[in-house]
């Protein structure tokens, strides 16, 4: 069961007993999951909090992948890999569309975590043309 208040940051509904909250401009808002509070309080601690009574609410749900996590197990395999990335002996590089998405913040934090994971060795997250570039030790990630 969710709770009534929809997340701070991005309105999607927040679970039953939410435990993710942060503080901005004096009051607790509660979050849905890690990610938004890590953005909320990247948004805060540079100054920006006036981004979020500038906004227009995002749609709930709006970007969210589904639910049903089969339906991406098809990306494992060697066949779909060969056929979305350039790969040589060592390394593979993709570049992908991710329509929807249009926030520096959420850019950054997304091109950070991808840098922070074994075997990437580059990212570049461009909220202006929806793209996403990766470049990753094939050895290394499989």
């Amino acid at each position: 069961m969710a709770s009534a208040e929809p997340c701070f940051h991005c309105a999607l509904p927040n679970p039953a007993g939410c435990e993710f909250n942060v503080e901005i401009e004096g009051a607790l808002r509660c979050v849905c999951c890690p990610g938004c509070k890590a953005v909320a309080e990247l948004i805060r601690d540079s100054g920006m909090s006036n981004y979020y009574s500038m906004r227009d609410a995002p749609q709930p749900g709006a970007g969210k992948p589904s639910e049903e996590q089969a339906e991406w197990l098809v990306f494992n395999s060697d066949d779909m890999l060969r056929a979305f990335a350039e790969i040589d002996q060592s390394t593979a590089e993709a570049t992908i569309y991710a329509g929807g998405m249009y926030c520096s913040a959420c850019s950054w934090l997304i091109e950070t975590s991808l840098c922070q994971m074994p075997g990437v060795q580059s990212a570049d997250v461009n909220p202006m043309t929806h793209r996403v570039r990766v470049r990753w030790s094939h050895e290394v990630t499989g």
